[in-house]
């Protein structure tokens, strides 16, 4: 039983392991495609413009390339932050929904019997009055935040 298992993940792992070689590969190449491209475009605008402009419009243009990921990269971590935030308000406030949260209620309903649920539930209430009466205390803002 435990053959198979571990053959099969050995093989997961050898393909895995190929991918990544290719993968790794493909990189390199890519990243040598840029540089020799890079090369090409400077000795192209030396020509036209002399060595220390073209240093310049290369310069700008990966500055302008950087810029532009940047800002890429900010707006996806914002999102995904608002994505989280909405997800974990999402949680907080349909917890009740949960239909085994529902019945598991119901069955303890059943077994403690109306008397003692409704004793249960007073003493819940006082317990959420209690609560609610309490100063809560403000959080320090987070680093990048806005208040």
């Amino acid at each position: 039983m435990f053959a198979g298992l571990i053959s099969s993940f050995k093989q997961k792992i050898d393909a895995t392991m190929q991918s990544m070689m290719w993968v790794l590969i493909a990189l390199a190449a890519a990243i040598a495609a840029v540089c020799f491209f890079c090369v090409a475009a400077f000795g192209w605008l030396s020509v036209y413009y002399g060595p220390i402009m073209a240093s310049a419009i290369l310069g700008v243009a990966f500055l302008v390339i950087a810029t532009i990921a940047l800002i890429v990269s900010i707006v996806l971590r914002r999102r995904s932050e608002a994505r989280r935030r909405l997800a974990a308000e999402q949680a907080k406030t349909q917890w009740w929904l949960d239909p085994a949260l529902v019945a598991t209620g119901l069955e303890i309903g059943k077994v403690l019997g109306a008397r003692r649920l409704m004793s249960l539930a007073a003493l819940a209430a006082v317990i959420m009055g209690v609560a609610m009466m309490r100063p809560v205390a403000k959080a320090p803002p987070e680093e990048g935040t806005e208040d």
